[in-house]
């Protein structure tokens, strides 16, 4: 729970004697927290947004979202240098369902999480006043819309909204802007395999092991908003079977130290713009099985190939298992000269 939430939450538990503090300790608007009263349109109820504050509510929504998130207080009277006066809203209930009805377009994208609360004056006449919550959003930058009309972005700044300047609006959309790689493999083939290893180096006697041949396609594609730069990846194969090769014709080994192999950067140059899929081709993964057991494998452990993706501002850690139901059970005969 971030600040303003919490600060939310002050009004959500605390109810009136919440409303009453504001007024009796002389809280002052802050970065989080701002009072409004509403008037109400000419010749119409006071329990209706009026013409300015369905423009406040938008501008709010937008400051705050695009900020640090905030609470705005309606109800209250909050002149510079002047104590807050509760100025309580007659018919409470239906200002609820206008703030809901005019939060629909306020902004561009809309902001998801916003809330409005009632909390219920004491008088029980039906006044009152209410709460409106505006989170900080992860989709920013949020554009105001006054009267469905586009006008600007807003930034909270102190106990003030102001207009966002072209840089402080680039510098945001910039900060979400960001290449998003993806690996799509396709199993090829999986062959279970025999060799035929040194048992000891001075005896001259020899074993058979087993393992699989995995052959699989990469494809490597951007679903990002923006290109990617020098794309690579590295693999690493399951710790819980020793790794054997790696590539096409390679024989790159990796032992015991399962230290990631890597490639880069990918075909087509250094840049992979969104949307685009690029082959990586064909490539053969091997997994030993570190103790024979004659013809059957009694094991069922996934073979499991674990990677990362990289580019400028981006790095992605996954894995690719191919599941112990999948992999073929059956070892071929040992080689003749065995």
């Amino acid at each position: 729970m971030d600040a303003a939430e919490a600060l939310f939450q002050e009004f959500v538990d605390g109810g009136f004697d919440r409303i009453e503090q504001i007024c009796n300790t002389k809280e002052e608007e802050h970065l989080l927290l701002d009072f409004k009263e509403n008037r109400g349109p000419v010749g119409g109820a006071q329990s209706v947004l009026d013409p300015s504050n369905i423009d406040t509510l938008a501008i709010y929504i937008s400051a705050y979202a695009n900020t640090r998130g905030g609470v705005l207080v309606w109800g209250i009277q909050a002149k510079n240098g002047q104590v807050p006066q509760k100025r309580p809203i007659p018919e409470i209930s239906l200002f609820l369902e206008s703030l809901n009805t005019h939060e629909y377009g306020a902004t561009d994208p809309p902001v998801t999480g916003v809330r409005h609360i009632r909390i219920d004056d004491p008088s029980k006449d039906g006044s009152g006043y209410a709460i409106t919550y505006v989170p900080d959003s992860e989709q920013k930058p949020h554009q105001c819309c006054k009267h469905k009309k586009i006008t600007s972005y807003y930034t909270r700044s102190g106990n003030s909204c102001d207009p966002m300047v072209h840089s402080w609006v680039q510098a945001l959309i910039l900060a979400k802007a960001h290449p998003e790689l993806n690996l799509e493999v396709e199993v090829r083939d999986i062959q279970p395999k025999r060799q035929s290893v040194p048992l000891y180096e001075s005896s001259g006697r020899i074993s058979t092991q087993n393992y699989y041949e995995v052959i699989l396609w990469l494809t490597l594609t951007n679903r990002g908003k923006v290109a990617a730069e020098n794309c690579a990846a590295a693999f690493l194969e399951s710790e819980h079977l020793q790794s054997g090769g790696f590539g096409v014709g390679s024989t790159v080994t990796q032992g015991d130290s399962y230290v990631p192999v890597r490639f880069g950067p990918v075909p087509g140059g250094e840049l992979l713009y969104p949307g685009i899929r690029v082959p990586l081709g064909r490539f053969v993964f091997t997994f030993t099985k570190t103790v024979p057991i004659g013809r059957f494998i009694y094991s069922k452990e996934p073979c499991t190939i674990k990677y990362w993706l990289y580019a400028r501002g981006f790095t992605l850690e996954a894995e690719y298992v191919i599941p112990a139901e999948s992999l073929p059970t059956m070892w071929p005969p040992p080689p003749e000269s065995i």
